[in-house]
């Protein structure tokens, strides 16, 4: 959309006596909206299927801890996730 700006600034109506630049543009503003549809549709998706949860910190996968190791310490006013039963998937 930089470029369609740019070029519609630089020519103003002269792009309506030239017709490949015409199309040209018109070709970049309908592929700049296209990409900008599909990464917000993707982005949906993702959000749908794998939904961040947050609070102060941001838990992206929280897993088992192994043996020995200590947990993380707990930020003051954010809910522990719920623990899920033994051999349940979520």
């Amino acid at each position: 959309m930089t470029m369609v700006a740019y070029v519609t600034m630089k020519y103003g109506r002269a792009i309506v006596q030239h017709r490949n630049m015409r199309i040209s543009v018109l070709a970049f503003a309908v592929a700049a909206f296209v990409a900008t549809g599909a990464a917000g549709a993707l982005g949906a998706f993702l959000n749908k299927y794998a939904p961040v949860r947050g609070g102060q910190s941001i838990v992206l996968i929280q897993g088992e801890q192994p043996e020995g190791a200590q947990a993380p310490a707990q930020t003051p006013g954010v809910q522990p996730p719920a623990a899920q039963p033994e051999g349940e998937q979520p």
